[in-house]
């Protein structure tokens, strides 16, 4: 499998060819990237016993959107070559198909948690059972084969799965029971288990009990346990950001010593989390001011960005970050090179901007380039590149600032 690693070493320097496998189909776009998922993970409480309170959950592969409706319906959009939109559409197709607008996925309503890797997407039911779809060349479906998914497969027979992570051909997932989980693509260590074999099922990273929030990115994976301490494995795991021939930590490693760590982001070389007081860190590279801190200064360890302490939630993107504060309102930093921060322009921010004036935002994911956030009315809006209609606004529009997306009446 190959990596575009080198594009992303030098400031604005984007690789031109797409990457290609044996098994993956090649995108006829002018620049193709690495994908990252950076997508906010909810956090789940882990306890004995599953069970869910379904409210809307959207996931960001490379251009791809999924959501779960607040009545457990599930629904997608964007880019289907490799079925990861899951409604059975063949692959075979000279001119892949695109959905421009959202469409529900089957009839179940029992849907609970989604989450979306590149061209892949796993998913979670209100009973804690696992279903899968998409690209599976890596085993990153965790159904024991390397065949693709046209439309969702249950992986195993356990009712015990709390919550899940998507990255490059990989999937990591959590038990209700605290026990942490991999499998797929594990080339780089990013599957935590101490090799690098691929695994077609999921496998049992170390003996602990006590995981409870997991965030991943292209080749690396960041999680938060139940002492609030927090840990990394993967590429970069380690920090050593200039060393891309460096295959990281195998195994997690405690990133500090902190223990009041409640949640992360994983963006492609930058990573963005929380304390329990509300504070807002960062570390990792720099290069287009995605850490926020007015600065170009790549960080080795987690640095305060200012002083507030009500920030609530956030999502790491390629080389940009956005968040929400207690207060509802949006705010965004880092590369703008498709209009990722929602702000109007393709400007570069070195810290935080807000992103209009409302203060009605809930929640907000993101991918390389484009993200989605949904307001407290229930409206779901996006912003940023839609060469594959990602945005669901029925265009490919690239979009400047956030636009409402409309579902079809059911």
């Amino acid at each position: 499998m190959g990596y575009h690693l080198e594009a992303f070493k030098r400031n604005r320097e984007y690789s031109s060819a797409p990457r290609q496998s044996d098994k993956r189909p090649v995108r006829s776009i002018s620049s193709v990237f690495s994908f990252l998922l950076f997508c906010t993970l909810c956090v789940f409480l882990v306890s004995e016993g599953t069970s869910f309170a379904v409210s809307p959950r959207i996931a960001l592969g490379w251009d791809h959107t999924v959501m779960v409706k607040a009545d457990g319906t599930l629904w997608a959009w964007g880019w289907n070559q490799s079925g990861q939109l899951g409604d059975g559409s063949p692959i075979d197709r000279l001119i892949p198909f695109d959905s421009f607008t959202p469409f529900q996925i089957g009839t179940d309503s029992s849907w609970a948690s989604i989450a979306a890797g590149y061209d892949h997407t796993v998913a979670l039911k209100s009973d804690g059972s696992l279903w899968a779809w998409g690209l599976n060349n890596s085993g990153q479906l965790g159904d024991g084969t390397t065949t693709n998914r046209l439309t969702p497969v249950r992986i195993g027979t356990e009712n015990n799965w709390v919550s899940l992570a998507a990255g490059y051909d990989y999937t990591v997932a959590l038990k209700s029971d605290g026990s942490l989980w991999a499998w797929g693509l594990n080339n780089l260590g990013q599957l935590g288990d101490g090799t690098t074999t691929d695994r077609l099922t999921p496998a049992r990273i170390g003996t602990d009990n006590s995981w409870k929030v997991i965030a991943t990115s292209d080749v690396r994976s960041l999680a938060i346990k139940s002492d609030g301490t927090l840990w990394a494995w993967g590429r970069f795991s380690d920090i050593k950001l200039r060393d891309v021939t460096g295959t990281g930590s195998l195994t997690p490693v405690q990133i500090g010593t902190d223990n009041n760590w409640v949640s992360i982001a994983v963006g492609y070389t930058h990573n963005v989390a929380l304390k329990t007081d509300g504070s807002l860190w960062v570390w990792g590279l720099n290069n287009l001011g995605q850490l926020g801190d007015g600065t170009m200064t790549d960080r080795l360890a987690p640095v305060q960005i200012g002083a507030d302490t009500n920030w609530v939630s956030i999502a790491a993107g390629g080389h940009h970050s956005v968040a929400l504060k207690t207060d509802g309102s949006l705010w965004a930093w880092g590369s703008n090179y498709f209009s990722e921060l929602g702000d109007g322009t393709t400007t570069n921010r070195v810290t935080p901007v807000r992103i209009g004036t409302d203060t009605t935002w809930v929640s907000v994911t993101t991918s390389w380039y484009h993200t989605v956030a949904l307001k407290s009315d229930g409206t779901l809006w996006a912003w940023g590149w839609n060469t594959h209609a990602q945005l669901g606004d029925d265009s490919k529009t690239l979009r400047q600032t956030p636009v409402q997306i409309q579902f079809p009446r059911q």
